[in-house]
């Protein structure tokens, strides 16, 4: 492994980790689906890219397992092995083994080399028997060269440095089966080689391309030249006609011909390869440079945003002094900044979908361990997070689906006796609301026994015999440390430990978590956290002398309000809009606000989860771009706010959380305020 650096490795290593996931989710959809051929042919094309990448690396372990497991899926995906449940724990089992010796590699530890051992045993029994399949080499060698053309085409989607570190192991496989020579046409590349193999057998050197695909193999004629060597463009001058790289890529690439050389070992001419993996290299720094410090990436995100407040001083002055000639830059410099805003923010966000499988695979271990069935069903995957704390949510997120399947959902026979279908349901799912984004675990099992609940604290003494309590409060003893109503102790829970980790975790995050729960029916765990971007595009009001910043995303339409559109019903303030009846409140009753404004209200129509209101206040302003600030641990709970953020005049303006607002309103409503 001397031709690599360290950087080169981690890189591949990361890479391989996100090929295993694709592999466990792919056989997690084949053992629902077992006719779905794009799932096994993904599995096979991940486990041979990792068995090639392994071997260049120096891997030779993983390269050899990875063949084994490899063999084996071929069998599969010629339909000569079935999918089985023992199969799927099978494939499983190796991917796992796989990934274990990734982490080998890293920490030094050794994996356990005769379990893989029984993992391959254990395939090897599901074979066809000796006599159904012919010998290999009966059916790939021929008794003389045979000189094909095989054409490909390049897909403009895929990075050069992908095209180029595919065309890099193709060629390898290639030359192991022939001398292999190439050359360009008009749209992508064409190798001829000179081979004794079947044309089966270079066929299978495809397998694993992604982004440049197989056009055709054709047989050439006996008598066919070909060109010499130094009549070839070299790959460089290919690549640049093409526009996939710069002459100065070329120049700077010929200087690694050396280190090239020994990788290539004598293949092909190292000057039509070395400009490969330069230039891969060249591209792998750069991904690298920019992922190297999230502190950077954080003071940047924070540059920006301040910024931003400087645009909105700016843009205020120059409202206030009617210049007309600066209206115009000033708006372009609006237009700038919002997408120099939305570019790097973007650059550290991440989808939570891409956490999914990990507890797809969670939920059918742990059933099938806990002899249940459940079926997890996601919500939310393009929803994005920043990716540090979609990382810290695994945890407790973890905690909360194992409490689910060992305690939620109850066996098939006694769903069967409560009329339900004896399959569970497990829902993660994830959205944005408001200045919020709320993370769901719900399940469709037992729910939470209040009384017993209240009966366990009673007993540790963590509340009073004549407490009066609402189910919310008693709901939450489950998070204090060492809590547990569970009659016996599992391998998966029922030692009091986790939810208390759960609670720590999510405050970490400056979020907050709360139970609700129907016995028989359901418990839903609703995880609440703060947008996580800087900034946000609002709707600036006022009410009295204080001024607030509405989340646009959540504003329908603005109206105004008097005597001829309003009324009330059961004690609630109630708005008239084109024959719709919708509920309002007045943010001066809600955060008691002194107000002598006289003239008629307005009122912005927001809606959330389905549900519209209005919210009351004495004047519109307009639209503002809000740089979030945090309250500080001393204001964390304050109910309905979500933040603060400093206007171009330098005053301040509170952030409204329309979802928790909507809460507290309804609080203020039983005592009879609003």
């Amino acid at each position: 492994m001397s031709q690599w650096d360290e950087q080169d490795i981690e890189l591949f290593r990361k890479d391989a980790e996100q090929l295993l996931l694709n592999v466990q989710e792919n056989i997690l959809k084949i053992e629902k689906d077992s006719s779905d051929k794009e799932a096994v042919n993904n599995i096979f094309r991940g486990m041979h890219t990792i068995k090639g990448a392994s071997a260049m690396f120096g891997f030779n372990e993983i390269s050899e397992f990875s063949h084994r497991v490899e063999n084996i899926l071929s069998h599969v995906r010629d339909s000569k092995i079935s999918i089985t449940p023992e199969l799927i724990n099978l494939l499983l089992s190796a991917r796992d083994q796989i990934h274990l010796m990734f982490q080998e590699t890293e920490s030094g530890v050794k994996s356990d080399i005769e379990l893989r051992e029984m993992i391959i045993e254990a395939f090897e029994t599901l074979l066809p028997a000796a006599n159904e399949c012919p010998a290999p080499e009966a059916i790939t060698k021929k008794d003389h060269i045979v000189n094909y053309q095989i054409h490909l085409n390049v897909n403009s989607e895929v990075s050069p440095s992908d095209h180029y570190l595919v065309l890099l192991v193709l060629l390898n496989k290639l030359s192991r089966l022939g001398e292999c020579q190439l050359v360009p046409y008009s749209e992508g590349w064409s190798i001829i080689i000179a081979t004794s193999y079947d044309i089966r057998v270079i066929k299978e050197a495809f397998d694993f391309v992604q982004g440049i695909s197989l056009v055709k193999i054709e047989e050439l004629k006996d008598d066919f030249q070909k060109e010499p060597d130094d009549m070839i463009p070299r790959i460089g001058e290919i690549l640049s006609k093409f526009h996939y790289i710069t002459q100065e890529d070329v120049d700077t690439a010929l200087s690694r011909q050396k280190q090239i050389n020994k990788l290539i070992g004598g293949m092909i001419s190292p000057s039509k390869l070395n400009l490969l993996m330069s230039q891969q290299k060249s591209e792998s720094n750069v991904k690298a440079d920019h992922s190297t410090s999230s502190e950077k990436l954080d003071k940047l995100i924070n540059l920006v945003g301040e910024l931003v407040f400087i645009q909105s001083q700016i843009t205020h002055a120059t409202d206030m002094s009617n210049s007309i000639e600066l209206s115009a830059p000033i708006r372009q410099l609006e237009l700038l900044t919002s997408e120099l805003r939305d570019c790097v923010l973007s650059i550290r966000m991440s989808p939570f979908g891409t956490i999914f499988s990990q507890f797809q695979r969670l939920v059918r271990d742990l059933s099938s361990e806990l002899c249940k069935e459940i079926e997890l069903v996601t919500e939310g995957a393009d929803v994005e997070l920043y990716k540090t704390d979609i990382d810290r949510l695994i945890k407790p997120l973890i905690h909360m689906i194992r409490n689910s399947i060992d305690h939620g959902i109850e066996s098939p026979e006694e769903r069967q006796k409560a009329n339900k279908p004896a399959k569970g349901t497990i829902r993660l799912a994830a959205a944005n609301k408001s200045a919020n984004i709320v993370i769901t675990v719900e399940d469709d099992g037992a729910g939470l026994d209040v009384d017993a609940i209240k009966a366990k604290a009673i007993e540790k003494g963590l509340i009073s015999p004549d407490a009066k309590l609402s189910e919310k409060e008693i709901f939450s003893q489950i998070f204090v440390p060492g809590f547990s109503t569970s009659e016996k102790v599992t391998s998966v829970s029922g030692r009091g430990v986790g939810m208390d980790v759960v609670r720590q975790c999510i405050t970490e995050l400056s979020g907050t978590i709360e139970i609700s729960s129907q016995k028989g029916v359901k418990t839903v765990f609703s995880i609440q956290l703060p947008l996580p971007l800087a900034i946000i595009d609002g709707l600036l009001v006022r009410t009295g002398e204080s001024d607030f910043v509405i989340p646009l995303d959540t504003v329908v339409e603005c109206l105004e309000l008097n005597k001829y559109n309003m009324t009330t019903s059961d004690k609630r303030n109630i708005i008239i809009v084109r024959d719709e009846m919708i509920p309002f409140v007045c943010l001066k009753d809600i955060f008691f606000i002194n107000s002598s404004y006289t003239d008629n209200e307005s009122i912005v129509i927001v809606q959330i989860d389905g549900t519209k209101i209005g919210i009351a206040v004495d004047e519109i302003i307009g639209d503002h771009k809000a740089v979030i600030k945090p309250l500080g641990d001393f204001f964390h709970d304050t109910k309905g706010i979500a933040g603060a953020t400093i206007l171009g005049n330098g005053t301040m303006a509170l952030i409204i959380d329309v979802l928790q607002l909507i809460y507290l309103a309804k609080e203020e409503e039983k005592k009879g305020i609003v």
